[in-house]
């Protein structure tokens, strides 16, 4: 707990919901319940049509705000708009929340002293998934951050991230500036705002305690399990265009410049080597950087042959 005798950081939380309402309580009582810090919640909600905001709705006062609902199709695109057009740069932190998680008490209080402690300008940590059956599982983000490993995945759970307001703010400069139709692509605004944290502010601390319980449930856009359905959306995803674009975007918005980035932008067959030896710098798990070598290496096969098939068609 932070010394009671001291003025309480003050945290802006921004949470996205859209029909949440089986789990929303328990989210924000847990928000609003935490050790030595002063909480307010902005919530941005997705077109609900349960009663996810007649819940918030009893909450709001000087502890939550709910913007104006708006459809936005994806939470990544949900958190952009909180990030944009909730009223927190004037508090000391900025924290990201989901609508059916469950923070311990200490979450938000232990990742801002270890902020100040190590002088880091972003936070996340590992979370205890959980399932309705009982069973728990430890969710391991905290391997050893590699020099690109911002490019190609997130920092972690956006729902463990906490910033000092400093960084949000740079974060959200260059989220303003970019190119509208780039910023639109994003689906994770995680992995972008680790991106840009990485590349312009310096440190980011991937604490290796569990923060929170991170609920699974049918409905998660994302989730721990490794069920085959599970892993055969993610391998689609990693090989397929949609992975490239979100890198392609997130590189662009974070000013990114290094030969990872020329690689995905103008691939070629001679360039593959090079990336295999670069490869392990890409993601934090070694298994994962196999993976990623793979399917880039597929990726510029691919845009090879189109384009030859292209050339020689004309």
């Amino acid at each position: 707990m932070l010394n009671s005798h001291t003025i309480h950081p003050r945290v802006a939380v921004l949470l996205a919901s859209h029909n949440g309402e089986a789990y929303i309580k328990e989210q924000i009582d847990s928000i609003l319940s935490q050790d030595g810090v002063s909480i307010h919640i902005f919530m941005s909600d997705d077109g609900s049509t349960d009663g996810t905001l007649c819940i918030a709705e009893r909450y709001k006062s000087q502890c939550l705000t709910v913007l104006p609902p708006k459809r936005f199709g994806n939470s990544g695109q949900n958190f952009l708009y909180l990030l944009r057009e909730a009223p927190w740069q004037h508090f000391d932190y900025l924290a990201f929340s989901d609508q059916d998680d469950i923070w311990l008490p200490n979450k938000v209080g232990s990742a801002i002293r270890k902020l100040k402690d190590g002088q880091y300008s972003g936070y996340s940590a590992n979370v205890m998934a959980f399932w309705p059956d009982g069973k728990y599982s430890l969710v391991k983000k905290s391997h050893p951050q590699r020099r690109r490993d911002y490019l190609f995945e997130s920092g972690g759970p956006g729902n463990t991230f906490v910033l000092p307001v400093k960084s949000g703010v740079h974060a959200l400069n260059l989220i303003r500036s970019a190119r509208s139709e780039i910023v639109n692509k994003i689906e994770s605004h995680d992995w972008l705002i680790y991106a840009i944290v990485r590349e312009n502010c310096g440190r980011w601390l991937i604490d290796e305690n569990p923060m929170m319980y991170y609920r699974q449930h049918d409905k998660n856009v994302s989730g721990a399990g490794l069920s085959f359905k599970r892993l055969a959306r993610k391998l689609k995803m990693l090989f397929g265009n949609w992975y490239i674009d979100q890198v392609k975007s997130i590189a662009e918005i974070s000013g990114a410049s290094c030969w990872e980035v020329d690689f995905i932008n103008r691939p070629s067959v001679h360039k593959i080597p090079i990336m295999l030896k670069k490869s392990k710098n890409l993601r934090r798990r070694s298994r994962d950087s196999i993976i990623l070598s793979i399917a880039l290496t597929a990726y510029a096969l691919r845009s090879a042959f189109t384009k030859a098939s292209y050339t020689n068609s004309h």
